[in-house]
């Protein structure tokens, strides 16, 4: 089954379901706001805008078999003028650089925008 599919029975379908599956495994190597305002963000994502993040974090529509201790890490990074900048994905480390947003609202506009224009690992 495909991890971006989110009617999946695979265990990591889940992430396209729920976000507290996803925030209790991550490592977050920050305690800045801006890592809460991206699970805030996801959870008001739908199961389709979740299975782009995942294809945006993960850089691919399957997870190799057997691989459940995969976790995301978010790390914020500060950058001048934050709300300017998208989140970056580094996919072979299923990590996510979140800029230091000001806000759930600005967050969430970078991440949809990433989400669905950044999918392919050529632009992200």
């Amino acid at each position: 089954p495909h991890v971006c599919d989110p009617h999946a029975h695979h265990p990591w379908a889940r992430l396209a379901r729920q976000v507290a599956d996803l925030r209790r495994g991550a490592t977050l190597r920050s305690q800045h706001e801006s890592v809460e305002y991206l699970f805030q963000a996801l959870e008001e994502l739908t199961a389709d805008e979740r299975a782009l993040f995942c294809r945006f974090a993960w850089g691919r529509s399957r997870l190799p078999v057997g691989c459940r201790d995969v976790k995301l890490i978010v790390e914020s990074m500060g950058v001048g003028s934050p709300d300017e900048h998208l989140p970056v994905a580094h996919t072979c480390f299923f990590q996510i650089d979140l800029p230091r947003y000001s806000s759930k609202a600005a967050c969430k506009r970078k991440l949809l925008y990433a989400i669905y224009e950044c999918a392919d690992m050529d632009l992200a």
